[in-house]
């Protein structure tokens, strides 16, 4: 069967509309699977992949770089949230083959993350949220608040907690929905297994489903309460406990 060019007349020409592109068609997924050790200090391999507008933004940072080079502005993104962060084994595939995920693969430690008092550890269990800047800053808004695409942010973390340690207060962020432009969605669980118990964190932040990427100026106070809750949610901090030799409470 013979396939036909679609002919375009010169002197007439057409315009169509193209359909918004949905949060889903923009999705950045962070995987992480950690180790807390007793002294507060967190290990672990991690996976990014960045698809639609994000991976477009990412790989315009690195795609006239070299190899080299691409690894140490990635090393100092990191270093901007944590300064005491250790990299390694760090990949970053894809950059040219825009037909696959961005993908980022490496290796970190990050001494100190939980905060310790005598025999409790305080953690954020939002390893690639935490200390983050604020969605918005200003106080107040003189113009309309226009997003350029939609998103999705999708976190699985696991940590495995030290020998002999439980969780101690362990509430986890309330969801909400963000009227019919998105939401924000966290579940938390705690994993036992062959003597180990594992926390298991996933996040979910949505915006801009249907198009709704414009806002009215007046809008602006609900927004920034939106990036605020947020932003405390993904600082949310967990209790781990020590238990006593004899294993009681």
């Amino acid at each position: 069967m013979t396939r036909r060019t679609p002919s375009v007349d010169p002197k007439e020409p057409q315009f169509a509309n193209t359909p918004m592109s949905e949060p889903e068609r923009t999705t950045d997924r962070s995987t992480g699977k950690f180790t807390l050790s007793p002294e507060g200090d967190l290990s672990g391999t991690v996976e990014l992949t960045h698809e639609g507008y994000t991976a477009i933004t990412e790989r315009t940072r690195f795609i006239r770089k070299t190899a080299e080079e691409r690894i140490l502005q990635f090393e100092e993104d990191w270093k901007d949230r944590y300064a005491a962060a250790k990299l390694s084994n760090i990949e970053i595939l894809h950059v040219e083959d825009v037909t696959k995920p961005l993908t980022i693969r490496y290796r970190v430690e990050i001494p100190g993350y939980a905060q310790r008092t005598g025999k409790r550890m305080f953690v954020a269990p939002a390893v690639f949220q935490r200390a983050k800047q604020p969605l918005f800053t200003a106080s107040e808004r003189r113009y309309p608040i226009y997003f350029y695409h939609a998103w999705r942010e999708m976190d699985s973390v696991s940590i495995e907690l030290p020998e002999g340690y439980v969780l101690d207060a362990a509430d986890a962020p309330e969801s909400f929905p963000i009227g019919e432009a998105g939401e924000f969605k966290v579940k938390m669980r705690l994993l036992t297994a062959e003597g180990k118990r594992t926390l298991l964190y996933e996040r979910l932040f949505e915006m801009g489903r249907g198009g709704r990427l414009l806002f009215p100026r007046e809008a602006y106070p609900a927004l920034k309460q939106v990036g605020e809750v947020v932003r405390q949610a993904d600082n949310h901090l967990i209790t781990v406990r020590q238990q006593d030799s004899a294993g009681g409470q």
